[in-house]
Order: structure tokens, then sequence, then C-alpha cells
């Protein structure tokens, strides 16, 4: 009898698990323009919070929120959708249209917090139907603890512009680039009075930002790794330079299939 007991209260101090459902509604806009240059580009959208397009799979549907606890067995539910002709794709090609929603989830973390999302293909096929979901829920169970827990946070430092004297220039290109004494003062920097073993050079590319938030975890510059050459006596002369690798804004970009470098 004691150790029934004593496993029950375990089981109850641990925590308890809290069924949650979310609703969602789509407000569907008979087209909307997707392109990034100057051809237009018409697909059938809806609000921009949860809208998410490429010419790979096509239209998703994202939605994501705050959850503390588990994030077990999710599912959808509740679907209405209604029937639409192949002219309502506008330029949307069939071809990336699935048979069903195809559902996804996972959860991420920001700052501290922890969240869930789900995405699915918000125009799909059935029996050959094109369809396209007006509303449906997402049904799962949440574990949350009823005792206090430590919580583990992010280690938030200051950032490394905080001190420091600071110079700014930019690259457009890919590639090995050559800093000598005289760009340095082009700068406005005084050169005569510097330590060259102090330099360093912050910057994090110009790649494009992930499509999706979540996925973006650097929040300050990133130092990049440089050679000094010549600074070894403790001065930067005339025939002194810096060498760096840096990443431009130009380029192939795979995961929005484009040369357009929008942010």
């Amino acid at each position: 009898m004691k150790k029934k007991l004593l496993l029950l209260l375990l089981v109850f101090a641990t925590g308890f698990v809290d069924a949650q459902t979310k609703r969602f509604t789509i407000a569907w806009e008979d087209r909307v323009n997707v392109s990034t240059d100057d051809t237009p580009i018409f697909v059938p959208g809806f609000e921009m919070a949860n809208f998410s397009y490429d010419a790979v799979q096509g239209i998703r549907f994202f939605a994501q929120w705050e959850e503390t606890g588990s994030f077990r067995n999710p599912s959808i539910t509740g679907i209405t959708s209604e029937s639409i002709s192949a002219n309502q794709l506008q330029d949307l090609n069939v071809a990336h249209i699935p048979e069903g929603l195809d559902f996804t989830h996972g959860r991420s973390k920001a700052r501290g917090v922890s969240y869930v999302w789900v995405g699915i293909a918000p125009i799909y096929k059935e029996n050959g139907v094109l369809k396209r979901v007006t509303s449906f829920s997402v049904n799962y169970s949440a574990q949350r603890s009823s005792q206090s827990q430590q919580v583990n946070t992010l280690n938030v430092t200051n950032s490394v512009l905080a001190s420091g004297d600071f110079f700014k220039f930019y690259i457009d290109k890919t590639g090995v680039f050559k800093l000598d004494r005289r760009f340095l003062e082009s700068l406005g920097m005084n050169v005569g009075a510097i330590d060259p073993s102090t330099l360093k050079i912050y910057g994090n590319g110009g790649e494009m930002l992930p499509l999706l938030n979540m996925d973006n975890t650097v929040f300050d510059p990133q130092e990049n790794s440089i050679k000094v050459v010549g600074g070894e006596d403790g001065s930067f002369d005339n025939g002194d330079y810096i060498l760096f690798y840096g990443v431009g804004t130009r380029g192939f970009n795979e995961e929005s299939l484009t040369h357009v470098n929008a942010y």
C-alpha cells in the first residue's frame, strides 16, 4: 500500500496533461503577387502573417504560438474546405499541389521563449479534385509541470558594439579582400595610433535572412577571421594590410530560388 501511494504522489508532483485545441480560419484572396522582380506572379493568397510561397513547395500556411508545455501527438481535425477550379490557381503550378494537407509541425525557441508551429498545404488534391482549406483545428497534448522548475534562459551579454571605435564599410561580392593603410585612413581611422593586434572585423555576411523567424539565431554582429600582415612590430605601416573572407549580397539563394536579395 505504501509503494502504491508513493507512486501516485510522484505522478501528481511531476505534472499534468492538458488537451489543447487551436482553431484557424483562412480568409482567401483571389490573387496576390509573389514576384520578386518586374515580372508578376499571381497566386491565391491569405493573411501574410501565415502565408508562405516558393517555387518548389508552392503555397504553405504556417502558424506559431507560445507553448511552455510539451507538444505531444499533434493532429488536424475539423477541416472545412471548398472545391476550386484550375483557373483559380492563377500562376500556381498544379504539379506542386500535394495529395492531402501535408501536415508538418515542430518546436522552436527564441530569446528564452518556447514556441510550437504547424504548417499545411492549404490547397490540395482529394481524389483528383482541387480543394482549398477554409478552416481547421490542431489538437495536441501539453504536459505542464505542477511544481516550480528552473527555466533555462539565453546567456545574454552586451553587444560587441557596446565599446570600442567602429568604422563601417561594405562589400557586394563574395571573396578574399585586402585592406591597406590608405583604405583604413579613408574610413576616418587614425592608423598611426592603433595597435594592429586589436583590429577586428565584424559582419554577418550579405546573404538573405531565413524565411522563418524561428530559423534566425544570430542577434549580434559576428566576428570574422582576419590576417594582419606586417603588424607584428606593433604599428600599421604603409606596406601592411589586412586579409579577410567576406560574403557579399550577390548570388543565388536556394531557399528562395532567386538572385534578388530581398532582405
